[in-house]
């Protein structure tokens, strides 16, 4: 879907903060490994259980840790532009000699490891090659366990895919057709690259905050989002978090189900019934929704449809 090409011309003026940009939470979760270590983002209990209950925790794990189903191409065609990066690499100590070299890769981590990222990054490279009026906007939230080596090899891979394609940060965020017209497909949210690298692709964190409700309650999380946009700066990008988090309480009471079922499919019905519905009413300036399992309730398109919405 080349729905960013596709926008009326006035729209495609207005700076990208102004947009509404669907986006997924932990977008590439689809690849998780059962297989793989527990990862360094979950606290020593779980890596104790993993180690004490092996298969059957992992199994467990991955239920509640997978929150996207469709792979980066899938979703890009569905009309998703902004992707949550959560990143480490597999301890060289926990892999036999003969695997050693090809885990020195830096892979996707939610709880458990996933792809290199160097293959999400070749297929979102693809995509936009093919779709030249898109624009990404990839967001490295989380670094675990990566040092200075590791994160020189990540820079080199996003020039490797993207050089030609970043849009260096501005004091004022551009507009769709000045990106278009200048065809800068991607803009990296990254404090490290920005802070220590000092590169001028990279846009700091302040430049597109992200608050987090961490909550399962409906009526808080719908109040968090509004409030959020009420409050939210203009000026900025804006990412809005619509989803349930996990906590020990739903894990204890549900350990056989997935956050699939007990969160991500109430949280979309809700978003597309009631939040979204309230946020036209109230004229609110949404910007990037974040959602799990992005295919459900047709929120992708829902989203997008609020651009028909805005007016010069």
């Amino acid at each position: 879907m080349d729905w960013m090409g596709e926008l009326e011309e006035q729209v495609r003026n207005r700076p990208l903060d102004h947009l509404a940009i669907p986006g997924s939470h932990n977008s590439f979760t689809y690849s998780l490994d059962k297989r793989s270590p527990v990862g360094p983002d979950e606290p020593g209990l779980m890596q104790k259980v993993a180690k004490l209950f092996g298969p059957l925790a992992k199994a467990i794990i991955y239920k509640w840790a997978v929150c996207q189903k469709l792979d980066a191409t899938a979703q890009l065609s569905l009309g998703v532009r902004y992707f949550d990066f959560r990143l480490s690499k597999v301890s060289a100590v926990k892999q036999s000699k003969k695997h050693k070299d090809k885990d020195k890769e830096i892979k996707i981590l939610h709880a458990l490891y996933g792809s290199p990222v160097n293959e999400i990054f070749k297929s979102i490279q693809s995509y936009l090659d093919d779709h030249g009026k898109e624009v990404v906007i990839l967001d490295f939230q989380h670094f675990y366990g990566l040092d200075q080596v590791d994160l020189a090899s990540l820079q080199h891979l996003v020039l490797q895919h993207f050089q030609t394609k970043l849009c260096h940060f501005l004091d004022q965020v551009p507009s769709l057709a000045y990106l278009q017209s200048r065809g800068l497909q991607v803009i990296i949210i990254c404090d490290y690259f920005y802070k220590i690298c000092n590169a001028p692709w990279s846009w700091p964190r302040s430049s597109c905050p992200n608050p987090w409700a961490n909550t399962t309650i409906p009526t808080d999380l719908e109040a968090f989002l509004m409030a959020g946009l009420r409050k939210r700066d203009t000026q900025r990008l804006f990412v809005s978090q619509a989803i349930f988090t996990l906590n020990l309480s739903t894990l204890l009471r549900n350990p056989f189900s997935s956050l699939e079922k007990r969160l991500a499919e109430p949280c979309d019905k809700m978003i597309s019934s009631e939040t979204l519905q309230q946020v036209r009413r109230s004229h609110l300036p949404l910007n990037i929704i974040m959602i799990d399992y992005v295919e459900k309730n047709d929120l992708v398109a829902s989203i997008i449809d609020f651009n028909n919405d805005f007016h010069s």
